[in-house]
């Protein structure tokens, strides 16, 4: 089971929402900034409910592409705009 959380921390290692979480910080303020705990518990809520669903829940399978209009096939010739 892969949690879509998971994913997203995988992919996105430096998840920096504002200057005080990137790798580098260089805000003035980090040290009597108040808003960087409001901000972590967010990223961690954020994370809480993309942690409710997996891989399996998003995945599309082939049925369910069936009835829809198939997309314009592209010739290997390139056509002028006129």
């Amino acid at each position: 089971m892969i949690r879509i959380g998971d994913v997203i921390r995988l992919t996105e290692p430096d998840f920096a929402v504002v200057e005080c979480f990137a790798t580098g910080n260089q805000c003035v303020l980090t040290d009597s900034c108040k808003l960087s705990s409001m901000f972590g518990d967010a990223i961690a809520s954020f994370h809480s409910i993309l942690d409710l669903y997996t891989l399996a829940d998003v995945a599309l399978m082939p049925q369910d592409f069936l009835g829809r209009p198939s997309p314009p096939q592209v010739s290997g010739v390139a056509q002028s705009g006129g």
